[in-house]
């Protein structure tokens, strides 16, 4: 038998080794927080662990999915890359489920854990979501949900088919107001739940690393990191108070592309070598009608040879007068890539000027602020248009900042031309 019990207090011995056996070598005891105890228990078909650094997320995900595993179920893991995984989330599943007696066999070349009642844990990365897509599950758990984008979400909610009563958890450190974690979490939904911890809800931390946390981080930073809050992004050039939902137009309400007096497309590649790694490809259509100027987005981490082809498919679709892609060092390359395939499978080439951007970034996108302080500026409302806009809402802070940079190039040949 496997008990659970919720200390506010370390016990004897660490976490790490407080799956102890009792008198009976089928007892088993797992001491967790309150939260990470609430958080196992929750029964709702969504249910979020949200906490500071070092709150123990990472241990209650685990012990929540073995806690659930039925015999003969199948249940799937998440991490938004494979070292991640390979260095929290499987350690920690593969050691508590050994602890507790329900290790039958870890896969590490397949990320597969089978337990003793044969039920099996798939562990998968983040990275390539489509690879999820032909999952069938009883339930799932996303590690460190606040890394990955909105599509991961979607792609695992469609996998749990298997049981009748799905279940999906999320354990993350939150990432702003803007992040689809607060869109589910942060706000009251049915069907929802979600446990707050701080990073001294930990008992099991050193007291030493807490005194250096408290004593080095503040403000904001201390509040995400270690409070586990949700926060705006401190000092953004476009504050909160400027958005809201008027920016946001669902796609059967976008003008159609020949009601436009105006059609532009605006590419960064992201390959420079001021570029961030992780960065992504952004493809932005800029239409103006009604007064407005109308975007749509398109934002992914791809291969310079499928911005092309996800370039060209954007020009056949919304039929451009010109296309701006950035030109920096060997970006240029793209450029005539892109002229070459468009003659070769179009039989005229769509007009393409090679951007060479010199004045600084943040100049260029400051230009950007008149559209929206007027109220202006009209995204379409999915993926690529909300990751848009949250760029535009941590400017100059934000980790990306690269589809306000196709947009604006975009808009420099509307405006200078």
């Amino acid at each position: 038998m496997i008990t659970s019990r919720a200390s506010s207090k370390p016990s004897s011995s660490r976490r790490s080794s407080a799956a102890s056996r009792r008198d009976s070598r089928d007892v088993v005891q797992i001491e967790l927080t309150p939260q990470q105890h609430e958080f196992a228990a929750a029964d709702a078909p969504l249910v979020g662990f949200v906490g500071g650094r070092g709150s123990g997320k990472t241990f209650a995900g685990a012990w929540r999915i073995l806690r659930r595993a039925k015999p003969g179920g199948h249940y799937l893991v998440v991490a938004p890359t494979y070292p991640m995984l390979r260095d929290f989330a499987w350690p920690t599943l593969v050691e508590l489920a050994r602890k507790c007696c329900m290790l039958r066999r870890a896969l590490t070349s397949r990320m597969q854990i089978t337990l003793r009642g044969g039920s099996q844990i798939l562990c998968r990365t983040a990275d390539r979501p489509d690879r999820l897509r032909g999952l069938t599950v009883s339930a799932a758990w996303i590690d460190e949900a606040s890394l990955v984008p909105r599509e991961v979400l979607d792609v695992v909610l469609f996998t749990l088919r298997e049981a009748e009563r799905p279940s999906l958890a999320c354990t993350f450190t939150p990432k702003g107001q803007r992040h689809w974690t607060y869109e589910r979490f942060g706000t009251p939904g049915p069907g929802r739940y979600l446990v707050h911890a701080d990073t001294w809800s930990n008992p099991f931390l050193p007291q030493d690393f807490l005194d250096l946390v408290e004593r080095e981080a503040s403000g904001r930073l201390a509040d995400q990191e270690l409070r586990g809050l949700f926060v705006s992004m401190e000092g953004a050039e476009w504050p909160q108070a400027l958005w809201g939902d008027w920016v946001f137009v669902p796609p059967h309400q976008m003008p159609q592309p020949d009601e436009h007096q105006v059609r532009l497309i605006g590419v960064d590649p992201s390959l420079g070598k001021s570029d961030r790694e992780g960065d992504y490809s952004a493809i932005v259509c800029v239409g103006t009608a009604r007064g407005l100027v109308w975007v749509q987005a398109d934002l992914a981490r791809r291969s310079p040879q499928k911005l092309v082809q996800d370039t060209l498919a954007a020009c056949e679709r919304f039929k451009p007068l010109a296309v701006a892609i950035e030109a920096n060092q060997f970006q240029e390359l793209l450029v005539h890539e892109f002229e070459r395939q468009a003659s070769g499978r179009f039989g005229v080439a769509w007009p393409a000027f090679a951007i060479k951007n010199t004045a600084p970034k943040l100049l260029r996108i400051r230009r950007l602020g008149s559209l929206i302080i007027r109220r202006e500026l009209r995204v379409q409302d999915d993926q690529g248009g909300r990751l848009l806009v949250a760029q535009l809402q941590d400017f100059p802070h934000g980790a990306h900042d690269d589809g306000p940079d196709a947009l604006e190039m975009a808009l420099r040949l509307l405006w200078e031309a």
